[in-house]
């Protein structure tokens, strides 16, 4: 097999959603745009993180979250903006067991610390290492910077929310999730 045919074969073989190396940089980039480096700041309910992650995979998908936000609630008018929520809504589903272990794993490199916070959910915030914030600031992660940053602007709370009043505020206020405990 040549070399050109064997880089051809690890790209089809990539799959985004469960590449670890992929999950950790959006988390980190995450905890790092919203400064959460202490036990203060912490990143409140750690499963919003796997919808966030699904929201700064593309600009369409930020856009999308965006538009969640700005949308007219309890309205069915507009069904592409139903059917994309509800295909971040799945894949966030199923990512979030990914990101549950991930960050355990990460807690174990004391990359970062998971933490029961004052609203009995669970955060997390990362250790504050300069030769990960350099390699986190390298240009190559402007682009999730900038959607994490468009994301926060549409929901300047989001840092701080707890992960059921999230889901209640960006998807089943516009029509998905309604079946979530």
């Amino acid at each position: 097999m040549k070399s050109n045919d064997l880089n051809i074969k690890k790209k089809i073989m990539f799959i985004k959603d469960e590449d670890y190396n992929y999950l950790t940089y959006n988390i980190l980039i995450v905890l790092d745009h919203f400064k959460c480096y202490t036990q203060n700041k912490t990143f409140i309910g750690y499963m919003k993180l796997a919808f966030l992650i699904n929201c700064l995979t593309s600009d369409a998908d930020t856009n999308l979250f965006v538009e969640a936000m700005k949308a007219e609630k309890n309205t069915q008018s507009d069904l592409f903006l139903y059917e994309n929520l509800l295909r971040v809504y799945t894949k966030s589903k199923l990512m979030q067991g990914h990101v549950k272990r991930l960050l355990f794993a990460l807690k174990r490199k004391n990359i970062i610390d998971i933490l029961p916070d004052r609203f009995s959910s669970v955060g997390a915030y990362m250790f504050p290492n300069g030769e990960m914030l350099s390699i986190l600031h390298d240009n190559m992660f402007n682009e999730e910077y900038e959607r994490i940053k468009k994301i926060q602007m549409a929901y300047p709370r989001l840092r701080s929310i707890k992960y059921e009043s999230f889901l209640k505020k960006v998807f089943i206020e516009n029509g998905v999730g309604k079946w979530e405990d």
